[in-house]
This record gives C-alpha cells, sequence and structure tokens, in this order.
C-alpha cells in the first residue's frame, strides 16, 4: 500500500507559496489563486523531494509571480526558486517574472554529485512566460552545482565531493542529471555554469 497521498494544494500568499513547494510530495499539484509578488524575505523558495523521479505541478492559473527584491543565496546571484532534486512542471497561462536590479535566477537547477540521466528537471509549460530582466543580467533557467549545506523540509542536500573543499566552497562540483525543457515563452537566457 503507498503512503504517498497527492495534495491539491491553493495558495494565494507568499508564505503559502513556499510552505507549499518547500513541504511538497510526489504528485502534489500548487495552484495559484491570484497574483504572488514576492519580497526579498520570501526567497529563494526551494524544492527538494525524496526522490529524483518525483513530481509535483505548479499551475499558475492565470496568475502571475513576480517580484522586484534580491534573495542572496550565499553568493552575488540571487534566485527566485532554487531546484535541489525531483521534477517540476509549470503549467497554466501565466508569468513568473523580475525586474530585480541586479543579476537574478528565476530558477536556478542544481544537478547532482555522482553521473545521473534524471536527477532535477524543470518543465516550463507552453502557456508560461519566464521574463527575467535581461538589462541587468537577468536569466530565466540557470544551471548550477548544489555546493551549498541546505535543510528544506527536514532533508539535508549537502555536496561533499567540491572540488578544492566540501559543501560551501567557492569551487564548482559537477551538475549531472539537470534537465530543462521549455515549451513557453523565455524573455532572458538559460545560463549554465561552468562545472
Amino acid at each position: 500500500i503507498s503512503t504517498n497521498v497527492k495534495a491539491d494544494i491553493e495558495v494565494s500568499t507568499p508564505t503559502d507559496l513556499k510552505n507549499a513547494i518547500e513541504n511538497a510530495s510526489n504528485g502534489d499539484v500548487i495552484t495559484l489563486k491570484g497574483t504572488i509578488t514576492l519580497a526579498s524575505t520570501d526567497m529563494p523558495i526551494f524544492m527538494f523531494l525524496d526522490n529524483s523521479a518525483d513530481s509535483i505541478t505548479l499551475n499558475l492559473n492565470g496568475y502571475d509571480i513576480q517580484t522586484t527584491g534580491t534573495a542572496q543565496d550565499g553568493g552575488s546571484v540571487n534566485m527566485m526558486f532554487g531546484l535541489l532534486k525531483g521534477k517540476l512542471n509549470v503549467i497554466g497561462n501565466g508569468t513568473i517574472k523580475t525586474t530585480t536590479p541586479s543579476t537574478f535566477d528565476l530558477f536556478r537547477v542544481m544537478g547532482s554529485a555522482t553521473p545521473i540521466a534524471d536527477y532535477t528537471t524543470l518543465v516550463i509549460g507552453e502557456n508560461v512566460t519566464l521574463d527575467a530582466d535581461q538589462t541587468t543580467k537577468g536569466r530565466c533557467v540557470q544551471i548550477y552545482t548544489n555546493n551549498a549545506k541546505r535543510t528544506v523540509n527536514g532533508k539535508t542536500a549537502y555536496r561533499t565531493d567540491i572540488i578544492g573543499g566540501s559543501g560551501g566552497s567557492s569551487s564548482h562540483g559537477f551538475a549531472y542529471g539537470v534537465n530543462v525543457l521549455v515549451k513557453g515563452t523565455l524573455k532572458s537566457s538559460i545560463y549554465c555554469v561552468q562545472v
């Protein structure tokens, strides 16, 4: 008997959105009930599912997620969402956007330390727009190594194979198993850090 129960979760505030994604389980569908504006203190929002084959869905449902804030994660680059493990499907008609006046990633998709085909996956649906401000070095997606210790929903993602040191080192490690599929619209770039 499976103990995994899919949840349909409606969100209308930044706190609702952060809690839903950071506490998500395989099969959850998170649906916006209005446009959500994230402040600096609301970000980054991390997804870290139990298994790389697990997936959740974020349904924009005709609304937007937006910010003008900054949210540094141990470096000079800000991000809205950090995907650490599993698959995120973004569907529904809507836009995820920033006008942050600095380097900013809407999604940072982080890979595995060891070779694997599918570790972290981002799928942008056909009616979804990612709009990062290119005039300030905004990026829709950055493919990156998971080179810092992070705890999400009681689970710790910690890289110990970083070249030149352990997790949190300024050196980069590996980013295996990152998949990004875009069916929608990008109004900036996909960037892959040198690993």
